[in-house]
């Protein structure tokens, strides 16, 4: 990951950077959503983890914290969130799960995930990602579009 420099930004900075992050998280939900509906599961979890990796740095930004590696975003959000109860435990679980799934999709030649579980890892990226932008809101001055929470909720709703 890109190490960002938060020092100088200022809250508005901060949010639209935030902001941006959900852009990105719903892109990937968007994309393993077509994977899944093209039976490719392997890379359908690798864009669900993604979403939840772009929606878990944007809770960190709020702390002016950018880690640089995907383990560090999940250490962070465990000690900056689930930690403090702003964040359930079983959103870190979530976390741990698909950021595990991700790395034996995408360098595991042998990883054959079934249907059942790329769906579940779906659903679960967009209630992290809902979870997400519901803790952004709450945190921050400014407040994400209603439309991009309604959007992760619809998602996940289609595999309840």
């Amino acid at each position: 990951m890109v190490p960002i420099d938060l020092s100088s930004m200022t809250w508005n900075d901060i949010f639209n950077y935030g902001f941006f992050c959900f852009e990105k998280a719903k892109s990937q939900i968007e994309t393993a959503y077509i994977c899944a509906k093209n039976k490719q599961w392997d890379a359908t979890i690798t864009h669900a983890y993604y979403a939840c990796l772009h929606a878990g740095r944007a809770l960190l930004v709020l702390k002016r914290k950018s880690p640089t590696t995907h383990q560090g975003v999940k250490t962070q959000i465990a000690l900056d969130f689930i930690k403090t109860g702003q964040l359930d435990k079983s959103y870190g679980k979530i976390l741990g799960e698909l950021l595990n799934m991700r790395m034996e999709a995408d360098y595991d030649p042998l990883s054959a995930f079934s249907e059942k579980e790329a769906l579940k890892a779906l659903k679960d990226a967009c209630l992290f990602c809902l979870e997400a932008a519901n803790l952004f809101n709450s945190i921050s001055e400014k407040k994400i579009k209603n439309n991009t929470k309604q959007f992760f909720a619809d998602i996940a709703k289609a595999f309840l």
